[in-house]
């Protein structure tokens, strides 16, 4: 599920977890996830998303949804880069675009929601990677 629950619901998660525990995992079976972990960051590239128009739900949510789900962690790794910023162009478009739910953004949205965030042209990137495992 890498990414895959910034397009569930907040208020739909708990029960797609529930699906996934019960109906569509082997009984013992494992899931992998990716995504977005210390939202709150000053300088972190989640905020970019969330000035966009598009929040991410914290990593302590979704991992506490996981638990209500009957998901037991087996691991987790949190995963820092830097992204280059500074000379943003029409490139970096399509890696903001599909997470935001507003419609297409242009050059000057995105310029606009990393005012700043950017330190030495840069800003922080946190994602954490999640193996829960079904506890049926």
């Amino acid at each position: 599920m890498f990414h895959v629950l910034y397009y569930v619901p907040a208020d739909e998660r708990q029960e797609f977890l529930k699906k996934v525990h019960g109906s569509w995992l082997a009984s013992g079976g494992y899931v992998a996830l990716m995504t977005a972990s210390r939202t709150k960051s000053p300088n972190s590239a989640s905020i970019i998303i969330e000035r966009l128009g598009s929040p991410i739900p914290a990593w302590e949510e979704i991992e506490a949804d996981f638990l209500k789900a009957g998901f037991k962690k087996y691991y987790e790794h949190e995963i820092h880069r830097r992204r280059d910023l500074a000379s943003p162009d029409e490139n970096l478009l399509p890696f903001y675009q599909p997470c935001l739910k507003k419609g297409p953004i242009t050059l000057a949205d995105l310029s606009d929601a990393t005012k700043g965030l950017l330190v030495d042209g840069k800003v922080d990137s946190f994602a954490m990677m999640a193996i829960f495992k079904s506890t049926n």
